[in-house]
């Protein structure tokens, strides 16, 4: 470089040196834990630490493998921050190393991720039959299999109808026992299919609604006359 006079004669000069520029990640963010298939974002800080403006492409590393990429340009000895929303979508729970890398430099981290809820239903108590009329209690244990927190819609089936529904939440691995109490009112005698649906998963057994008793009188036998004040049998 040189300064000029007001003639146009250099008067001065001297060099000036200018890095050119050069990529480093460092900050790297993402949670600790996240539900498999579910999105997660990654963020990182993206420095230039040359002198001069400068491009380069930045990875998303997930489980060994380059997930996305995408080309950022900086001014020199600047910073910005990039990010990255990580599909986990088919991917089994586990722990798996992610990262982002630029310009030869790579900043990683693990993350966990847990199976989502999936509830079961198991040891349905029922009786196999009833009189109609009578209540029936039913009692199911309902169960969250999966690796998080979850809540889901529960309801009693009868003959295909859903009915005497509610919703638990349940921790990752938390049960709960559930207690329906079923009317046999106006339903005709046979045999029905009924259980206990939550979310994917369900139990199920058969109940055979049996015919009241009725009662009936016939064949009345009795004397058609006799003596008031005497004692008269009466058969039926």
């Amino acid at each position: 470089y040189g300064l000029l006079n007001a003639t146009g004669a250099l008067e001065a000069a001297g060099e000036l040196t200018l890095e050119p520029a050069a990529f480093g990640v460092r900050n790297l963010t993402a949670p600790v834990a996240a539900t498999a298939g579910k999105t997660v974002t990654v963020n990182a800080t993206l420095a230039n630490t040359g002198d001069v403006w400068g491009t380069t492409g930045v990875e998303l590393l997930f489980d060994g493998a380059v997930r996305q990429t995408r080309s950022v340009s900086i001014e020199g000895n600047a910073t910005e921050r990039v990010g990255f929303d990580l599909r986990t979508g088919g991917v089994p729970p586990g722990n798996y190393t992610y990262g982002i890398g630029a310009g030869g430099s790579v900043e990683t981290g693990v993350i966990t991720l847990r199976a989502p809820p999936r509830f079961e239903v198991s040891e349905l108590e029922a009786p196999a039959s009833v009189v109609g009329g009578e209540a029936v209690q039913v009692v199911a244990t309902v169960t969250n299999a999966g690796g998080v927190e979850g809540s889901t819609d529960i309801a009693f089936v009868f003959d295909g109808d859903a009915m005497l529904g509610r919703t638990v939440t349940l921790d990752a691995g938390g049960s709960t026992d559930l207690r329906f109490n079923v009317s046999t009112d106006d339903i005709a005698p046979g045999t029905y299919r009924h259980g206990v649906r939550a979310g994917n998963g369900s139990g199920f057994a058969n109940i055979t609604v049996q015919q009241p008793a009725t009662f009936e009188v016939s064949t009345l036998d009795a004397p058609t006359e006799a003596i008031a004040g005497k004692n008269v049998t009466v058969n039926a």
